[in-house]
């Protein structure tokens, strides 16, 4: 059994998306000051920006392949757990590099497990799965890439920079 574990990087919106609600925070507690009667909307505002900004601090991907079995599990702030996604690499259409595969115009369903990096060697899995196209968007490391193409060499194509 080969693990990968991917810290996904904040992205942009996300840091636009904390501004603003530690602006509206911010300005409920300066009302408050002039209106003593939203002191209960500035507690409230306050618990839930604490708890939304302890959604956000950290979120990582593990990756678990054994036996043609590919299972993503999201880590939240190094505590939780939640299984996401599992798969056969078989059941694929094709594994690649991210932009290599065009998509036939049909309506995809994408799920996007990478580190939100611009410098991250990223695959894409095409599968079809309950009925619908997905397309799944991985980050794995040079072991697991190796095992995958062992595994299926006839899905899995590489980046012309690894050795294999």
């Amino acid at each position: 059994m080969l693990e990968c574990v991917v810290k996904r990087q904040a992205t942009p919106d996300a840091n636009r998306i904390k501004i603003a609600i530690a602006g509206v925070t911010a300005l409920i507690g300066v009302l408050t000051v002039f209106a003593p009667l939203l002191l209960p909307a500035f507690v409230i505002s306050v618990i839930m920006t604490v708890q939304f900004f302890g959604k956000l601090r950290s979120v990582e991907y593990e990756y678990a392949f054994e036996n043609a079995n590919f299972s993503i599990d999201r880590i939240i702030s190094g505590k939780k757990r939640k299984h996401c996604m599992n798969f056969n690499i078989n059941q694929a259409e094709t594994i690649c590099p991210y932009g290599e595969f065009a998509a036939s115009g049909e309506k995809l369903k994408v799920y996007d497990f990478a580190s939100a990096r611009p410098d991250a060697r990223v695959y894409v899995v095409h599968l079809r799965q309950f009925g619908q196209n997905q397309e799944v968007i991985i980050e794995p490391d040079d072991a697991m890439l190796a095992a995958m193409k062992e595994s299926a060499p006839e899905l899995v194509r590489l980046c012309e920079s690894i050795p294999y």
